[in-house]
């Protein structure tokens, strides 16, 4: 990746979500991208592609997507695309973490999830709301041990 400008409204969310795709880039091995992380982060010159893969965290990521884009560092950035953030003291919140992106990842997949699950059983949900009630009216067999 050859150095880049930044579009002429930047904005932070995309900017973090820049950061995450190029993780997960990373991940998949992508050459183009493991030269540009090694290139702007002295830490992973010498590891092979799979070290990288594992070994990055996502802080190593916003610093070469910075980089990249000219600026010293993630917080300058941060800084000429938000500068109010610093102003008021917001600029260390905005630091992404590894595990606030994986929790990120997982917590829009388990939205998918449950979008799709209300979609397939409207009978569920209404349950769910308090809407209705089931009933179960198969017979149970007891268990051993225990009083029915």
């Amino acid at each position: 990746m050859s150095a880049r400008q930044l579009p002429e409204h930047p904005s932070l969310r995309h900017m973090r979500n820049e950061a995450k795709t190029l993780r997960r880039t990373v991940r998949e091995s992508d050459n183009e991208v493991l030269a540009l992380v090694r290139t702007h982060v002295r830490r992973l010159q010498n590891l092979s592609d799979d070290e990288v893969a594992v070994g990055i965290t996502l802080q190593e990521i916003q610093h070469a997507l910075a980089c990249n884009y000219g600026f010293s560092e993630w917080a300058a950035l941060v800084n000429t695309v938000e500068p109010h953030l610093t102003q008021i003291g917001l600029l260390g919140l905005m630091q992404l973490t590894d595990r606030d992106a994986d929790d990120d990842d997982r917590r829009r997949q388990e939205q998918g999830h449950h979008q799709r699950e209300r979609r397939q059983d409207p009978a569920k949900k209404a349950h769910l709301q308090g809407q209705i009630t089931v009933v179960d009216e198969k017979p149970r067999a007891p268990t051993a041990g225990k009083i029915a």
